[in-house]
């Protein structure tokens, strides 16, 4: 996460920008990636373990199989308890995400009434010559 300031010439007006690397909809469609490419790898192997089951002899290379669609398994579920704490962290992002948009929201308007007053000030200060 990166955080840009920007300073303009007036009355030194801040306003930031907080900029979430990768974005909450990227993270989604990286997690459904990845659902979608583990479901896939586990059919192949499920659709390879009961090809290999077909012929005669072949038994150790059934369990080959069997173990690796196991593994497969062990790692999806492995990736989806990592997708769902990801899914916590990006909810909590975005909820900071906000609270810091309303604060700047908050200050630009403070500066926008200081910046009116010092208008009103130096206006009342203004001497003809």
């Amino acid at each position: 996460m990166r955080i840009a300031v920007a300073q303009t010439p007036v009355v030194s007006l801040f306003k930031f920008h907080l900029i979430c690397e990768p974005t909450l909809e990227e993270l989604q469609g990286n997690i459904i990636r990845i659902e979608y490419t583990l479901d896939n790898r586990i059919d192949k192997l499920e659709q390879t373990q009961k090809a290999a089951q077909q012929p005669v002899g072949m038994e150790a290379r059934c369990k080959v199989g069997k173990v690796e669609v196991e593994a497969m398994q062990l790692e999806k579920e492995q990736l989806l308890a990592q997708i769902e704490e990801l899914q916590r962290e990006n909810v909590s992002i975005v909820q900071r995400n906000q609270e810091l948009q309303s604060e700047n929201e908050s200050l630009l308007q403070q500066n926008q009434e200081l910046q009116q007053e010092l208008i009103n000030i130096s206006q009342l200060l203004y001497i003809p010559v």
